[in-house]
């Protein structure tokens, strides 16, 4: 990350071309601003991806958290495909990729 402001848009629409690339990646991020939701007392929680400086994104921490969120902690939201389940293993290694990639 630079000094200049980086928002999950222009980080999106500087990464990856497709729609579905950045479906993905806006997805990602959904989950990992859910995950910093958690009320925890470090220093992430209750913070937007947006908020998030170069201190924090490069703490190992963070994404600790956030693998733990996706496979213990979140469950599919009802309305969509595996609604109540996990995630599958791939889904969360690819989301844990994605937003390591943006950060």
């Amino acid at each position: 990350m630079t000094a200049t402001s980086t928002t999950a848009s222009n980080v999106i629409g500087s990464a990856g071309t497709s729609d579905a690339t950045k479906a993905a990646q806006r997805n990602a991020l959904r989950l990992f601003e859910k995950c910093l939701g958690q009320g925890t007392d470090e220093p992430w929680a209750g913070r937007t991806w947006d908020s998030l400086d170069e201190s924090i994104l490069c703490l190992h921490g963070v994404y600790e958290s956030f693998a733990y969120f996706l496979t213990v902690t979140y469950i599919i939201e009802p309305g969509a495909r595996n609604a109540g389940k996990h995630l599958a293993v791939e889904t969360v290694l690819n989301t844990l990729g994605l937003v390591l990639n943006l950060a």
